[in-house]
């Protein structure tokens, strides 16, 4: 069985017509005939049942019609990735991320694009949440990993890559540094270093823990950053008690000025989505989407 032979049954099965499919490939009826039998003989199926007047699939052929098709896409997306692989496109992209998040795994998947396709030439931006949502918008960024979110744009497209649980971050003389997990409550008496845009943007979580803090009518100075750094500077000077997302803190688990503690509340998630406006028909940006599929 060969490709060829695969082209000739789709031509004939779509059109019904013997002659018909010939003439697609500037072949005799003859030959397309012949090479349908051998594909029935390979199959050990009749694949058509043919009079001189009438032709028509058989439920063999029903069947075997859907999978030729699926192998024929999958052998030209196989050409063409090979092709693009071997310097058949250039290109850029412009790629945005919310702060933080250059400390996960996001280099893995942006080096695995670029070893398969080399010519595409990438830039990154690294940017709290609303300015990334606004770049996206307008197409200055071609995609970004933001956080997710909750209201809705008719022009852009979301895809949820993965959630972060929360912890808080003390100075190590704090009296809860010591402590293996903390629940949320436990916080409602600190002056809080609360993240601004990033959450505020997607009604998260910065918005969730302001409003329980209020609820429990605690009158607390919290302070709020768009630049995770400075919050964790703010600890460090023992300014008050952060609450980040985890992948924000990847590399500071020994730092001898911070002590991050897990939160306890399993609803407690940031979800990091990746974000791209539908309209952006920049041939790099698909391939990129197409990469994501399998992250």
């Amino acid at each position: 069985m060969n490709l060829k032979q695969l082209e000739y049954f789709v031509a004939v099965a779509e059109t019904l017509n013997f002659t018909k499919a010939a003439r697609k490939f500037y072949i005799s009826q003859t030959a397309i005939t012949k090479q349908i039998m051998a594909l029935e003989t390979i199959l050990n199926a009749r694949l058509f049942n043919r009079t001189k007047h009438h032709v028509e699939l058989t439920p063999a052929g029903v069947v075997f019609l859907n999978e030729a098709k699926s192998i024929l896409n999958r052998a030209e997306e196989a050409m063409e990735r090979v092709h693009l692989a071997t310097g058949g496109i250039s290109g850029s992209l412009n790629i945005g991320f919310v702060k933080g998040y250059e400390k996960t795994s996001f280099s893995d998947l942006i080096l695995d694009f670029h070893k398969e396709y080399p010519n595409i030439f990438m830039s990154f931006t690294r940017n709290n949440a609303e300015e990334l949502n606004r770049a996206v918008e307008s197409r200055d960024l071609d995609i970004v990993f933001t956080i997710t979110r909750t209201g809705r744009n008719g022009e852009l497209e979301q895809r949820p890559i993965k959630k972060y649980p929360l912890a808080a971050v003390v100075y190590p003389t704090h009296p809860l540094a010591s402590r293996s997990s903390l629940r949320l409550d436990e916080l409602k008496n600190e002056e809080l270093l609360l993240m601004d845009a990033s959450f505020r943007e997607s009604n998260s979580r910065g918005i969730v823990i302001k409003d329980y803090l209020a609820s429990q009518s605690m009158p607390l100075i919290t302070q709020q950053s768009r630049d995770p750094e400075s919050i964790l500077l703010m600890v460090s000077a023992n300014m008050g008690v952060a609450v980040l997302p985890s992948y924000v803190l990847k590399y500071f688990n020994h730092s001898r000025d911070l002590i991050i503690i897990p939160l306890e509340d399993e609803v407690e998630m940031v979800e990091i989505a990746a974000l791209w406006n539908r309209s952006n028909n920049n041939p790099a940006l698909g391939m990129f989407l197409r990469k994501l599929e399998g992250v």
